[in-house]
């Protein structure tokens, strides 16, 4: 059974998007760069835009998508570059951000398109899943949580194939405590339904509950 959860926001999924750390490690972010860029979405390539590459900014396109980087010193030698977001609607923003998305015309921050992350819409039933399937990734093991963990992977040490071993088992019983909270929950919803009907019939026919042979928890 899988929890439903209510949407309130579009998620960061959900465009198509540009991360500044992948245009610097492909050596993009030289002034001069004229390339077409692939834009993903959920991992994967969906269409590309035109990118030219001036003197600390980039323009996506055309001059509507024309963003400002910014370079910062690392502590310990080197700089990092970050977008500066223009601001959307008429409203400035002026953060700095290593990701752009695209909503078909533009790119800005997510705060500008006001979209929230993925797992802040999970159940804690969805979050605790997803954590015990990404352990048992690292460890090489099926994502099903009923197949057992068989072996080390090569090359990992043994304490912490341990240590995440132990998390594995660890998150997959906070994720099956949390299903069944939930079913529990929902019987108890679907039983207050049921009683709140026949209290209904009882009050419409004139009777109350001694004509019943249990009590309603009501």
């Amino acid at each position: 059974m899988r929890l439903k959860t209510k949407e309130t926001k579009r998620t960061t999924d959900s465009l198509k998007h540009m991360d500044i750390r992948w245009l610097r490690l492909q050596g993009y972010l030289v002034p001069g760069t004229l390339i077409y860029l692939p834009l993903t979405k959920k991992g994967e390539s969906m269409s590309c835009v035109g990118l030219r590459v001036e003197e600390n900014r980039v323009i996506l396109g055309n001059l509507l998508n024309s963003i400002r980087i910014f370079w910062i010193r690392c502590n310990y030698g080197g700089k990092r570059p970050w977008f500066i977001c223009p601001g959307y609607n008429g409203r400035s923003c002026g953060r700095r951000v290593a990701i752009l998305y695209c909503n078909g015309l533009y790119f800005r921050c997510r705060h500008c398109f006001d979209l929230t992350y993925q797992s802040r819409n999970e159940s804690r039933f969805d979050r605790s899943l997803r954590k015990a399937r990404k352990v048992r990734t690292r460890l090489g093991a099926s994502r099903d949580l009923f197949e057992p963990i068989i072996a080390k992977p090569k090359g990992m040490h043994w304490e912490t194939f341990e240590t995440l071993d132990m998390e594995a088992r660890m998150t997959t019983i906070r994720a099956f405590n949390f299903q069944f909270a939930a079913i529990e929950e929902k019987q108890k919803e679907k039983e207050k339904k049921t009683f709140l009907e026949i209290k209904k019939w009882l009050d419409e026919h004139g009777l109350d509950e001694t004509a019943l042979k249990i009590k309603l928890p009501l």
